[in-house]
């Protein structure tokens, strides 16, 4: 078991605003409540909790030219992860992404505003790549611009995984696949899965037909996420639908960043498929039941052992 992995992403680093209603979430009105602020986005929130994990993490982002940057910077400082790679956009605004949760913890509408990080671009990561080939596994999330990905793929020597984040970025990976470009590992929750691959799957075992016309984009292993009913996991081995945790719902907002940070521990950890799948389930188990997209308990003890 390697002791500590080192573990590249590229993606967004976020200002995160989170409103939560004290009662009922009541559309079209305005709900008494609270609004946190936190530091998020995939890449940077991926990152922190490869970090909580015990790894060496180098982030690779693009920071805006304001005070909310100054702090995301700091944050990333003082948790331990490498931002060397990372660059300041003159003159630009930090991203900033919006939720509204309803009253058990659930997105009910979100807005992002993260136009910077098409800065990263590939003459950007290229100036990086042999950073990025002496990792054990790159992160990529679908922030990034297709081309930024394609990049990515065709010059990484190491595992690459990936994170589709939305249905409306998605397709920034299945526009570049040509089934010569290889994932090693892509999570998507159910509707990203059915809408890129224009499959029927009314039951969660229906997902072998999606995952096989998956595997003919150059997808390896995939994790599809059913919320409360688990998710589906399959790779060249056949498939298996694994359920949730039983856990006190808080927030899903990180819950898939933490699924993904899991799996690539317990990869990079050189774990086989039966920890690499605990891993993720655990690090979403315990992710939903905190306030804050990234649960700062999270820890190698608690996915391996309890």
């Amino acid at each position: 078991m390697k002791i500590k992995p080192h573990i590249a992403v590229v993606g967004g680093a976020n200002i995160d605003l989170t409103a939560v209603p004290k009662d009922k979430y009541v559309p079209r009105d305005s709900c008494p409540g609270s609004i946190l602020r936190s530091y998020g986005g995939v890449g940077r929130n991926i990152a922190h909790n490869l970090a909580l994990l015990g790894c060496e993490v180098s982030l690779v982002t693009v920071f805006g030219d304001d005070d909310f940057a100054l702090g995301l910077k700091k944050d990333c400082e003082r948790i331990g992860i490498d931002i060397q790679a990372s660059d300041t956009i003159p003159g630009r605004e930090s991203s900033i992404y919006l939720s509204i949760n309803d009253e058990n913890g659930d997105m009910v509408s979100a807005i992002s505003a993260m136009d910077i990080t098409d800065c990263i671009t590939p003459e950007y990561v290229s100036s990086h790549i042999e950073m990025l080939n002496t990792c054990d596994a790159v992160v990529v999330e679908t922030n990034l611009p297709s081309e930024t990905i394609a990049y990515i793929l065709d010059n990484c020597k190491v595992p690459v995984f990936a994170d589709t984040v939305s249905t409306a970025k998605s397709h920034r990976i299945f526009d570049i696949l040509d089934g010569k470009r290889r994932i090693h590992t892509l999570k998507m929750n159910r509707i990203e899965a059915l809408e890129l691959t224009g499959a029927d799957a009314s039951k969660p075992e229906d997902f072998e037909d999606v995952a096989g016309r998956l595997h003919l984009n150059g997808i390896e292993r995939m994790f599809i996420t059913l919320g409360s009913q688990g998710f589906y996991y399959h790779d060249k081995n056949g498939g298996r639908l694994v359920p949730s945790e039983k856990v006190p719902v808080v927030n899903t907002c990180g819950a898939g960043d933490s699924f993904l940070s899991g799996a690539v521990f317990a990869f990079c950890k050189g774990l086989n498929t039966d920890k690499i799948i605990q891993c993720a389930l655990r690090a979403s188990a315990i992710t939903v039941q905190c306030s804050e997209a990234v649960n700062p308990n999270i820890n190698e003890k608690y996915l391996l052992y309890e």
